[in-house]
């Protein structure tokens, strides 16, 4: 070998060491991620990931979009939850859980809204975009703010207001606010892993590094270690 071809050879070897990037450092407990004690349940032979969040929470709809395509990638061993949080059950807060019960309760939370997206994104558009969907002041005008909302999207009035304001729905709100209480939330979006490992942005260090910590969490528990 001439001594040019080996000037070019440790030239091209130099260069790939420069674009290695380097290793990504482990998620550490208490840093990155939290450990919740006691645990809670979750179903065998699943991996649970449970987001808490609110279509009120700016924070939550700044992550829906990086939350919904980590959550696409899941394997079938991966069960996605979602609980929609009302800090102490605040009168303020209830509707906004109430509209994310009744689409689960019509089968709409995937349908396609006015405008193209789901349902369940079309909300967070509606509150925190152009239309500045504001759901306050008494009982009757929150529930034609509400039922307006659902009209304006294509969904059956009646039918969408009858399960907003159902026993199951208040039931299921009932039970949020007991997950939340449980689970020791303290802010959304939070996301658990198998009832037992706690990830927020805020703790994470933003929303690329969350996922990288969930990725990291969904793949020790897939493999046993943790």
């Amino acid at each position: 070998m001439n001594k040019i071809a080996a000037f070019l050879i440790a030239l091209a070897t130099g260069a790939g060491l420069l674009m290695t990037a380097p290793a990504q450092a482990q998620p550490v407990a208490g840093k990155d991620y939290q450990v919740l004690q006691p645990a809670q349940p979750v179903p065998a032979g699943k991996i649970e990931v449970t987001e808490f969040f609110g279509y009120w929470c700016p924070h939550c709809n700044h992550f829906e979009n990086t939350w919904e395509a980590w959550s696409a990638k899941q394997g079938k061993d991966v069960v996605i939850k979602h609980v929609p949080v009302a800090f102490n059950n605040d009168a303020r807060l209830v509707p906004y859980s109430r509209i994310y019960y009744a689409l689960e309760a019509m089968g709409k939370l995937q349908a396609k809204s006015s405008k193209g997206m789901s349902m369940h994104a079309r909300v967070f558009d509606a509150i925190h975009g152009a239309d500045r969907l504001n759901i306050r002041g008494a009982k009757d005008e929150q529930d034609k703010t509400v039922g307006d909302f659902a009209a304006k999207e294509g969904l059956d009035r009646k039918a969408f207001m009858d399960a907003y304001n159902s026993f199951s729905v208040s039931s299921n709100v009932s039970r949020a606010n007991q997950l939340t209480e449980q689970y020791r939330i303290q802010g959304v979006p939070t996301v658990v892993v198998q009832g037992k490992y706690v990830v927020s942005p805020d703790e994470a260090g933003g929303y690329v590094k969350t996922v990288q910590t969930l990725d990291y969490l969904v793949q020790q528990i897939r493999a046993g270690k943790m």
